[in-house]
């Protein structure tokens, strides 16, 4: 891909195709305008923040499921305050995540709480801004330095294998090498998981190294949005105006300055008064400035003074015009528009299906892909450090595990009940996968159940998952039918 961002008007508008390299573009300094500009169009737009609330809302969090029972609870646990910064929980963590990813990448580091007691868990995890992600000085526009290379903070081998991350440290200005502080993918010593930049799917290509905010194609839609809503104001304020010309046979300079003297001009009778009127003396006329009356002016005009009116009433369609840049945003960065505007009114339920379907299976991408790869590590870490604290040498059958995202919104869950279980019993799909489509754990479900069936049992109540409830449940299903 080559491609060279340029800032048009106040925003960026578009971007012009130039023969540089990504590395040439990025080295450059222009890739942080670009992030820094998603960031404020996230912050400020309101559609680039519905953007950034859908993905919010619908990719959610994922956890783990399938795995050791008391590596998942100690995990859990832990969970629960992993925030370095504020102990936040990982929940708040993976949305934080989420929301870095719509108009950035996102660098994600799994260090150690100086204040964790002792016996406790140290592993806490912290999320760097991108824009902090850069080069120091040493390395800038240079190719290999001591057998490495840094490309936008992103240190590479010479097989261009990713080994770390440079972060300019809070306060500099970065200036000086001393200014940046060096994380690794992984620890030299020990091999523990440290640092890693999760770049959003597709927002990159082979031989980039960070990943192009996910508003970038969508930036002259929002700016033209913005120019709309400000149009649609100006217009709502015209047309809320009445416009007046006045027609007279007055000299051209007296266009601006219409209206007499009382002395000469009887506003009762309507007839001007004798010559001598005032005792002889020579009246000024009082001037009225029709092009700044005030509110409340009731002006008396010259005789033979016509007065016309104009009706606002305009035939912009500005409303049709914000609808349909919008329609392109949501085309453009793979979110369905109906979903992205909350507005499911007038749709039936195929399409309301075909769009969640398509809504999920794109934050799939990102549940699935760079969001669990890194899970994956800070689970593996946290769940090691759990068992050395209890004295045990951990085995890899001890942080292996499967991570379910969360439930997918049905807007007709009795039809989507009725195939499942089609599915099911005609070994279409496993009874695990319908379960965790629902965003719940197989085992904890069935142990959920089990629990719950000997209370029935107890007090002589039906049990769940009865033959004689599931023929039930059968008929139920075909007298809503």
């Amino acid at each position: 891909m080559r491609g060279f961002y340029k800032l048009l008007d106040i925003n960026m508008d578009r971007f012009l195709d130039t023969v540089k390299s990504d590395n040439e573009l990025l080295r450059n300094g222009d890739y942080y305008k670009i992030l820094a500009k998603a960031k404020a169009f996230v912050r400020n737009e309101q559609i680039a923040n519905a953007v950034k609330d859908t993905a919010e809302t619908y990719c959610g969090n994922i956890i783990p499921a399938e795995g050791h029972s008391e590596s998942i609870a100690a995990f859990n646990e832990w969970a629960e305050t992993a925030g370095l910064q504020s102990r936040q929980s990982l929940g708040e963590l993976n949305t934080e995540i989420v929301s870095v990813l719509t108009w950035g990448d996102c660098l994600v580091v799994l260090g150690r709480n100086p204040y964790a007691l002792p016996g406790t868990i140290s592993a806490a995890v912290k999320i760097i801004d991108p824009l902090c992600v850069q080069t120091p000085p040493k390395y800038l526009n240079k190719d290999l330095v001591g057998g490495k290379k840094v490309i936008l903070g992103v240190v590479l081998d010479e097989n261009d294998i990713e080994l770390g991350y440079y972060v300019r440290k809070a306060g500099t200005d970065g200036s000086k090498d001393e200014h940046y502080e060096y994380l690794p993918c992984y620890d030299s010593k020990t091999g523990r998981f440290v640092s890693a930049l999760i770049r959003r799917p597709g927002s990159y290509f082979p031989g980039q190294t960070r990943g192009f905010p996910m508003l970038l194609s969508s930036l002259f839609s929002v700016n033209a949005i913005s120019k709309l809503s400000e149009f649609s104001v100006r217009e709502a304020n015209t047309k809320s105006l009445f416009g007046v010309w006045i027609e007279t046979d007055a000299k051209p300079d007296g266009v601006t300055g219409l209206g007499v003297d009382p002395a000469i001009f009887d506003m009762k009778t309507g007839r001007k008064l004798t010559e001598n009127a005032g005792e002889g003396k020579e009246k000024e006329e009082v001037k009225v400035n029709i092009s700044d009356l005030s509110s409340g002016t009731a002006p008396v005009m010259r005789p033979g003074t016509k007065v016309h009116t104009i009706a606002n009433d305009g035939n912009l369609d500005i409303t049709k015009g914000i609808k349909e840049q919008e329609k392109l945003i949501a085309g453009s960065v793979g979110i369905p528009y109906h979903v992205m505007k909350r507005d499911f009114e007038g749709i039936n339920f195929s399409a309301g299906k075909l769009e969640i379907d398509a809504l999920f299976r794109k934050f799939d991408l990102w549940n699935y892909g760079p969001l669990q790869r890194v899970f994956n590590e800070i689970f593996k870490w946290v769940v090691i450090e759990y068992w050395l604290l209890q004295k045990v040498l951990p085995v890899k059958e001890y942080w292996k595990c499967t991570w379910i995202g969360p439930k997918r919104p049905d807007p007709d869950p009795l039809k989507s009940a009725k195939a499942n279980k089609i599915n099911v019993d005609n070994l279409f799909e496993a009874r695990g996968d319908v379960i965790g489509s629902n965003g719940n754990d197989t085992e904890e479900l069935f142990k959920q159940i089990a629990r719950e069936n000997a209370l029935l049992e107890k007090y002589g109540l039906k049990v769940v998952g009865s033959e004689k409830n599931n023929e039930a449940s059968d008929d139920d299903m075909e007298d809503e039918e």
